[in-house]
């Protein structure tokens, strides 16, 4: 119990009596004495100690080199300017009282969808696609129309596979009020006053919304957001000072591209062609 591996004897396997201080090893090489020695000194047979150093004298020296690496450290890092490794989480997430606007339509469909007649007064919020494979779709176009007892108005929705559907008074209001907001932004000074997000990719589908100015369907304000994403607000170019696509049009894009979810392509079956040629026809000059 009183012995431990030499551990400088690479040839023999020998012991250190901790009571003797002698190695066991018949090995009388220089080498291996020379490792004995390194090996007796660092447990202090030597001096003749029956065990090895408390832990307690050697806190002082580990104590220093940890202030001594920490304090090189600090030196390279502000000497050198190394940039401090950080994560750039973007915590912002999009989000809207409105959202979930076209699923509550989805359950009130319009009564005789193919009786629906669109027109150009009427309109109230058109919404086209501009994307390698659809040049020329629509995603949504919202009208007004009086409520089926003549008491009223309401909004009606046709979504990208041309359904027409009854939009709830909230929602309606809603992304129209966006709607009015999104007409104070500045222009972009781009072609089709366009916001271009910041993707590594090119090719991005432009969404290009046209807002009713002035209370006229017959003078149509035009906003596109090439590259929307509900993840990222960035520009890739800023517009006045504006490094970031403004609210009101990242809440307004999120809601319009949900009359999108389930298109699916062009040709795609599900798409009634009736409808959306009726609404086609009301927008053909944007396209």
């Amino acid at each position: 119990m009183g012995s431990r591996y030499c551990r400088s004897n690479m040839y023999t396997t020998s012991l250190v009596d901790y009571h003797s201080g002698s190695c066991s090893s018949s090995c009388t090489t220089t080498v291996h004495r020379s490792r004995c020695t390194v090996c007796a000194a660092f447990f202090k047979l030597d001096k003749g100690q029956s065990k090895p150093a408390p832990l307690s004298s050697m806190l002082p020296t580990l104590c220093f080199a940890t202030v001594l690496g920490a304090a090189t450290l600090f030196y390279y890092h502000n000497s050198t300017g190394v940039p401090t490794l950080t994560t750039n989480m973007d915590t912002q997430s999009w989000s809207s009282a409105f959202a979930s606007w076209h699923s509550r339509a989805l359950l009130r469909p319009h009564p005789s969808p193919h009786a629906f007649t669109p027109t150009r007064d009427a309109l109230q919020l058109a919404v086209l696609l501009n994307a390698p494979v659809e040049h020329e779709g629509i995603t949504l176009a919202l009208f007004s129309q009086a409520t089926e007892d003549g008491s009223g108005g309401e909004t009606v929705a046709v979504d990208a596979l041309g359904r027409v559907l009854i939009v709830t008074e909230r929602d309606a209001a809603g992304m129209l009020g966006l709607a009015e907001e999104v007409l104070a932004l500045p222009p972009t000074g781009a072609f089709r006053n366009t916001w271009f997000i910041k993707h590594p990719y090119t090719s991005q589908p432009i969404d290009r919304l046209f807002i009713p100015s002035s209370g006229s369907a017959a003078d149509l304000h035009q906003v596109s957001v090439q590259g929307f994403s509900k993840k990222t607000r960035e520009l890739k170019t800023p517009v006045e000072g504006i490094i970031e696509l403004p609210r009101t049009l990242w809440e307004l894009a999120g809601l319009v591209l949900e009359a999108r979810e389930d298109a699916g392509h062009p040709g795609d079956e599900r798409r009634d062609e009736v409808v959306l040629g009726k609404v086609r026809e009301v927008v053909r000059e944007l396209f």
